[in-house]
C-alpha cells in the first residue's frame, strides 16, 4: 500500500527501509527486472534536515529461485571521458520516487522506532506524520 513502509533500526540513530519497488514502466516489465528505492533513515548530527541515504537499484528475478538479486554493482570510476551512466525514470516512477522520498523525511529520525515496525505516513505535510506503534508500545504520534 503506498505510504506504508517497514523500518527496521539498525541503531539508535538509524534505521534501514525495506525496499521500495518503483511501478514498472509498461505491462511486460516488471517480470524479471525491476527498479527499487533502498534507503535509510540517519539522525544526522551536523544537519538534522539531512535525513535520508537512498540507492535506486536495478533487480533482475532469478529464473532458479523467483528471487529479486540486485543486478552487480560496477565503479563509476571506470567511466570513461564521453561515457555515461543513465538509469532512466519515467514519469510514474519519478512522481513514486517523489512521494517515497517525502514520506521518508516526514518519517526523520525523530520516529526511527525500536526494532521492526511498520508505518504509514498519514500527511508527510503536517507534523504528526505516522500512524503506527513503537517496539515497546508506544504510539509514535
Amino acid at each position: 500500500m503506498p505510504g506504508e513502509y517497514t523500518i527496521t533500526a539498525t541503531s539508535k540513530d538509524s534505521a534501514v527501509v525495506e525496499d521500495i519497488v518503483l511501478p514498472p514502466t509498461d505491462s511486460n516489465a516488471g517480470k524479471s527486472t525491476r527498479k527499487v528505492l533502498r534507503a535509510e533513515i540517519v539522525a544526522n548530527k551536523w544537519d538534522r534536515s539531512k535525513s535520508v541515504i537512498a540507492n535506486i537499484l536495478h533487480q533482475r528475478k532469478s529464473p532458479k529461485t523467483e528471487r529479486w538479486e540486485d543486478v552487480r554493482p560496477f565503479s563509476l570510476a571506470k567511466v570513461r571521458a564521453g561515457e555515461e551512466v543513465r538509469l532512466h525514470l519515467d514519469a510514474s516512477q519519478t512522481a513514486h520516487l517523489y512521494k517515497a522520498l517525502h514520506d521518508l523525511y516526514a518519517v526523520g529520525p525523530e520516529h526511527i522506532p525500536y526494532g521492526e515496525k511498520r508505518l504509514r505516513v498519514i500527511d508527510a505535510d503536517g507534523t504528526q506524520a505516522l500512524g503506527g506503534h513503537g517496539a515497546r508500545g508506544r504510539e509514535l504520534l
